[in-house]
């Protein structure tokens, strides 16, 4: 997209899926619609969050998600600045890319 503003959208995640540690520009919202999520700060993933559920994150912090075995994700976030997609600089990255 290449103007920045609120957006919306339906993410679509396989069991035992995760994008790997990431920060977004904006806060986001999200509400999980099916399935079983973890919204985290890397090394806590803490309790999954069911249908219904729902997470704010603050935008610039670094967090992974994970979407639990066994069944696929849905998930709906909102974006009021923009989607956006920054992977996180983590040690593993560093010494993998020297």
């Amino acid at each position: 997209m290449k103007k920045k503003g609120p957006v919306g959208v339906l993410l679509k995640i396989p069991g035992d899926g995760r994008p790997g540690p990431h920060t977004h520009t904006s806060d986001d919202y999200a509400v999980v619609i099916k399935g079983t999520m973890h919204n985290f700060a890397p090394g806590d993933e803490g309790k999954g969050i069911g249908p219904g559920g729902w997470w704010l994150q603050p935008g610039r912090m670094v967090h992974d998600n994970h979407c639990e075995a066994g069944a696929e994700c849905l998930v709906f976030v909102y974006l009021p600045r923009g989607l956006d997609f920054i992977p996180a600089k983590t040690p593993g990255a560093k010494a993998a890319a020297k």
